[in-house]
């Protein structure tokens, strides 16, 4: 490899790094941390009355909420006003399905009630 390569990558690089572009695998190939799945999955069979092992992720979407509440709030609740990365996850089980709004941590996970 010549001397010529390298200053193109390095061009290159420079030129992805200024133009805004995200450098990050692409999100169809994410898959959430395995605590986030654990806490989502206990939160619904919690919720559901079934055991969480029971429980199927069909999906998961990395998304960016609005605020603390996940754009979820409860009443009376005061949400942070902060982009909370996270995901969304639909899990199922005997043809019922679930959606939930996750962080990325797993700590705050909310069920969806319109879908």
């Amino acid at each position: 490899m010549g001397g010529g390569t390298f200053g193109l990558t390095l061009v290159l690089a420079i030129c992805l790094l200024f133009s805004g572009a995200p450098v990050l695998a692409s999100a169809a190939n994410r898959q959430p941390p395995a605590p986030v799945v654990a806490a989502t999955r206990q939160a619904a069979g919690q919720r559901a009355g079934i055991p969480a092992e029971r429980l199927q992720v069909r999906s998961a979407t990395p998304r960016t909420w609005p605020d603390g509440c996940l754009g979820l709030p409860r009443p009376d609740e005061l949400c942070t006003q902060a982009l909370v990365e996270g995901w969304e996850i639909v899990l199922t089980d005997n043809g019922k399905t679930w959606t939930y709004r996750t962080d990325n941590t797993g700590r705050n996970t909310r069920l969806d009630p319109k879908k």
